[in-house]
């Protein structure tokens, strides 16, 4: 079985994505709160459909996949940030 840290930077992981895409593609999804109580309806549902498979849910769980999209949330305000100043600076040039 592994271990509980390895677990919990697994889970963060497995969210990341979910953080960066979804304010990426929508843009109603770029506001720290949708996107947040997003993360925590679909940490949420996996969980309780844990329940139904016979498998244990766990709040450490639902706190690490937030945090997982949180995370994810920062980094695409970063990466568009960085687009929207590079694609500016390209502009500038022409």
């Amino acid at each position: 079985m592994i271990n509980d840290f390895i677990n919990a930077c697994l889970n963060v992981l497995l969210f990341v994505p979910f953080g960066f895409f979804l304010p990426v593609l929508w843009k109603e999804f770029r506001n720290a709160k949708k996107l947040f109580t997003a993360g925590f309806a679909m940490t949420s549902f996996i969980e309780i459909a844990q329940i139904f498979t016979g498998r244990a849910t766990d709040i450490d769980d639902i706190i690490t996949n937030i945090a997982g999209t949180l995370i994810g949330y920062l980094i695409a305000y970063w990466y568009t940030g960085c687009l929207l100043y590079t694609s500016d600076a390209a502009d500038d040039l022409i």
